[in-house]
């Protein structure tokens, strides 16, 4: 589902106005505004990606490269990383993957790579040291790259009018018409994923931002299949899996009603309970050979 019709949905079940959706900009309902359910749509976004995050993380696994260079040791990571998973270093004979050590330890590794057996050349960096947003490999005498993987963030709801697109930039508007303004960090949108909801041709399309310079709002996107014309509207997917989409709005509506003050309807306590139960079943690991994954909620049997 698209970003209206799950706040329709949401909506539905608490009774509240629905949207008008031949013009997003009408309130129709003052005391829970349309940035409310904005925020109630990432709010639960954020809550479901924690409980899958807790089964199989892998599901929200971005990649990107590093590239270092000589004598150089701290690289900032990506803007929407939550955890880092693996660092490999790219070689010619082949891949490996770096070690981590704390942060105290470093001293001890600088210009001492082959700190985990001979199997490493002398001069490549094979430890590394991480916090915050940035990580410390040890010093090293050659250039290269890495391959940074790491479990990432859900980018924030945004639907709205891009400008100036080209065949493969695309410009987020500065006011969406639902959602706050783009975010202001470097690489924020980077493996999110954006479906194009109207235009004159390529309507339907879904496309994944290689990178977001925040400075000038623009997504670097790989060509089209079909290129884009005419007013381009653009909106961020809600990336839990769509057939627990229905757990999402209903996890909004009890947001609503909270933030109404009102008392939540058993029925709509236990549906949520229900739903949430389904999917952190459909995500936890398997033990026998049952074909499952994190789209298929555990109690709709075997599928072959």
């Amino acid at each position: 589902m698209n970003t209206v019709e799950l706040i329709q949905w949401a909506k539905r079940l608490i009774k509240d106005p629905l949207l008008t959706e031949t013009d997003l900009t009408v309130e129709p309902n003052s005391s829970l505004p349309l940035q409310f359910w904005i925020d109630a749509l990432d709010r639960s976004c954020m809550y479901f990606e924690n409980l899958m995050l807790q089964q199989t993380q892998d599901y929200f696994v971005g990649e990107e490269v590093i590239t270092y260079v000589a004598g150089t040791e701290t690289y900032k990571i990506s803007g929407n990383s939550i955890q880092l998973r693996m660092l490999e270093r790219v070689g010619s004979d082949r891949n490996y993957r770096l070690r981590p050590i704390t942060i105290l330890d470093k001293n001890r590794y600088l210009n001492k790579n082959d700190a985990y057996g001979p199997n490493y050349s002398e001069n490549n960096p094979t430890v590394y040291s991480f916090w915050g947003n940035k990580l410390r490999i040890a010093d090293s005498t050659e250039s290269g790259t890495m391959n940074h993987f790491f479990v990432r963030r859900l980018s924030k709801i945004l639907l709205g009018e891009v400008t100036s697109p080209s065949v493969t930039t695309i410009v987020l508007p500065t006011a969406p018409t639902l959602g706050r303004a783009p975010d202001d960090r470097n690489d924020y949108y980077n493996g999110s994923t954006f479906r194009v909801i109207s235009a004159t041709a390529g309507a339907g399309q879904l496309f994944v931002p290689t990178d977001y310079v925040a400075s000038t709002r623009t997504l670097t996107i790989a060509a089209p299949t079909i290129a884009l014309t005419g007013t381009i509207v653009v909106e961020v997917v809600c990336e839990i899996p769509e057939n627990h989409h229905e757990a999402v709005a209903t996890r909004m509506a009890l947001l609503a009603k909270i933030a109404d003050q009102q008392a939540v309807p058993a029925d709509l306590t236990a549906l949520a309970n229900k739903l949430e139960t389904d999917l952190i079943h459909a995500g936890s690991p398997r033990n026998t050979d049952e074909s499952r994954g994190v789209n298929v909620p555990y109690d709709y049997g075997y599928l072959g």
